[in-house]
């Protein structure tokens, strides 16, 4: 089987581009992913029939892995984003065995496989992953031609909620990563990166939130810093935390300080800076003057109000006499979207962790109201309260996010 170059090669080596960084250590990294996604192929094209095409995205599709070095080899921090195309697709069930079968086998860190129905392409919707999928990815397998029927959506025409979506999902994310101690505790060397790379691409999706409410978002990371600096928004942020938004790109791109940065300190930037954007993007969402984030939140919840049907309240009324009412959440009794619900509150969370801005207390107070939980610590200790809204809004996020 025939590996389909993607559209970047690397001058002087003829090879295909997926990693930036250092030339000697992005040419050797090049060599073992284009082996990995050769055996992902072959497996693929194995286990399944009908295949149209396989597709490669994510930053190793737009030729922008991350990529550091250690004791002078090239390590791949970023994963494998896959998508199998053909007219009958398989069950979600098939890909998780594929992965847990795949995984331990490559050289990068994981890969994740998921679908597309060949009829889905041309009527996918305008949405940041559909433009993409479109722009930013590259067929690895099968059909050359397949991604030029995905519609080709202009980047001014995405939806400015897709920019908040990211600061909702990214937040999450970080928080997924903060599951247990911060690298200045106990945490393994995994760990410790893991926290490092979600603080990263943090900080990035803030830039890409600010470059997709201007309309001006591009596929490549590499292009997006030059589109930040013409924006005013961008401008009217204090320097320290632009450069946070450049440096984040730069670091992304071509890793020069991720093992050394003092994860404290820039989770302080960080969120002082999150805490700005997202609220500035939600006055411009709602179109509202309210200020702070719980206030802003509260509106976006009643933007996305869903009324149930009769039916659907005596349900949701007979499910908690039968079952309980163990989580104890606003939308089961009262007409609120579930997804939207919970999306709003990771960020509330996150901004409220202990140690790194007190005057957000209130964040917290809204975070457990919201999730059901006391706001009172049983033994004087904020950390006894924030874990478990932590816990709890991973959990809901994880249920309506998949």
């Amino acid at each position: 089987m025939t590996l389909i170059q993607g559209p970047r090669s690397r001058a002087g080596t003829g090879g295909t581009v997926f990693c930036q960084g250092p030339p000697d250590l992005a040419v050797k990294a090049d060599s073992r992913i284009e082996a990995d996604i050769r055996q992902i192929v072959a497996t693929v094209y194995g286990k399944m029939s009908g295949v149209a095409a396989v597709i490669l995205s994510g930053s190793l599709g737009r030729g922008e892995g991350m990529l550091v070095g250690r004791e002078g080899a090239p390590e791949l921090l970023s994963d494998y984003d896959i998508f199998v195309v053909n007219d009958d697709p398989p069950s979600p069930g098939v890909f998780r065995n594929l992965e847990v079968e795949l995984t331990p086998r490559l050289w990068g860190p994981k890969v994740t496989l998921g679908s597309l129905a060949t009829r889905q392409l041309p009527t996918l919707p305008l949405t940041l992953w559909t433009y993409d999928l479109r722009y930013g990815s590259r067929v690895v397998a099968g059909d050359p031609e397949l991604l030029t029927t995905v519609p080709s959506y202009r980047s001014q025409d995405i939806p400015a909620w897709e920019g908040l979506k990211l600061l909702f999902n990214y937040s999450a994310v970080l928080l997924g990563a903060l599951g247990g101690e911060t690298e200045t505790g106990q945490a393994s060397a995994r760990e410790g990166r893991v926290v490092r790379e979600s603080l990263l691409r943090m900080v990035c999706r803030i830039g890409d939130a600010l470059v997709i409410q201007d309309g001006c978002y591009h596929h490549l990371l590499a292009c997006r810093p030059e589109a930040l600096r013409g924006l005013t928004t961008f401008r009217s942020l204090e320097p320290a935390q632009q450069e946070l938004i450049l440096w984040g790109c730069r670091e992304k791109l071509a890793p020069h300080d991720f093992a050394t940065f003092d994860v404290d300190v820039a989770m302080r930037s960080l969120f002082s800076l999150l805490d700005r954007v997202l609220c500035d993007a939600l006055r411009r969402f709602l179109n509202t003057e309210n200020d702070g984030l719980p206030a802003l939140t509260a509106a976006y919840r009643r933007r996305f109000r869903t009324p149930l049907s009769w039916w659907g309240r005596i349900s949701a009324h007979v499910q908690r006499l039968v079952y309980g009412d163990p989580d104890g959440l606003p939308w089961q009794r009262v007409d609120v979207d579930r997804y939207h619900y919970v999306l709003a509150i990771a960020p509330l969370v996150l901004l409220s962790m202990p140690g790194f801005a007190p005057e957000r207390a209130a964040y917290l107070v809204e975070a457990c109201r919201l999730l059901g939980i006391s706001s009172t610590p049983a033994v004087g200790d904020k950390q006894d309260v924030w874990k478990p809204c932590r816990d709890k809004a991973l959990h809901l996020w994880n249920a309506v996010s998949l």
